[in-house]
């Protein structure tokens, strides 16, 4: 227990980082390289936890060395499961660059993963234009700012934001629609049970998909909800009209 104890350490930031709801494709990757690397030194280095090396010294020697020998071989059975299920080589490569953590992208890179997902995009010569045209934004953003601002709000306010970039925001949609995993999924169905029920059943499809995508895609305070509502007339205009009851 004491071993097991410190080997799921490991397991628990992964699981975590891929069980967020905001867990991109993009990062997958470095989360299972991390996460392999950790199990890795842990394998080589004979480690089982401080407190199982102190508890092995207590025992038979034999009997310390049958434990090892689970131990290690717990470890092994791990790497090889990671080996067999995530498959880097199946998946679109270079995709890093999207997650706009450095000031420069680079059109090769780029124009490698659009080859993957939609190689019309990659033939298109205004995709060196558009990458040339990004990088020339993230320049000059301040560096408060753009050490402050993460991911989400980077791509925010550089691709939805920016008409200018139609190519690298498609590139962008299709990435961050490829799940990470089915946990974000799985959230959804308690909401939809308390959401359209027997005494809401005149309840229409699209208003319950809105209902749950603004729970479950959202965390903003009441008074920012509230501020960002008041100013959008179109919505102010969809919420007191009839059409949600059709």
């Amino acid at each position: 227990m004491t071993f097991l104890h410190s080997a799921l350490l490991v397991f628990k930031k992964p699981l975590l980082l891929l069980q967020s709801t905001s867990a991109s494709f993009p990062e997958l990757a470095g989360i299972f390289e991390l996460f392999k690397r950790a199990i890795l030194k842990r394998h080589s280095s004979e480690f089982y936890g401080a407190k199982t090396a102190e508890l092995l010294k207590g025992i038979d020697k034999d009997c310390a060395e049958v434990l090892k020998s689970s131990f290690k071989e717990f470890y092994e059975v791990t790497l090889e499961y990671i080996d067999k299920r995530y498959r880097p080589e199946k998946h679109p490569a270079n995709v890093a660059w999207i997650l706009l953590r450095n000031r420069k992208a680079k059109y090769d890179e780029v124009k490698e993963m659009a080859k993957q997902i939609d190689p019309q995009v990659a033939m298109a010569d205004e995709l060196f234009d558009e990458v040339s045209a990004l990088n020339g934004i993230l320049q000059n953003i301040p560096d408060e700012t753009f050490s402050e601002d993460g991911p989400e709000t980077k791509r925010m306010k550089l691709l939805s934001e920016n008409d200018s970039l139609p190519l690298i925001y498609k590139l962008g949609g299709i990435v961050f629609s490829i799940p990470v995993s089915n946990a974000f999924v799985e959230r959804v169905f308690s909401p939809v049970s308390s959401q359209w029920r027997r005494e809401r059943n005149r309840l229409n499809e699209a208003t319950a998909k809105s209902l749950l995508q603004v729970r479950v895609n959202l965390d903003f305070s009441c008074s920012k909800m509230h501020g960002l509502i008041s100013k959008d007339q179109k919505l102010l205009k969809q919420i007191v009209g009839g059409e949600k009851y059709l």
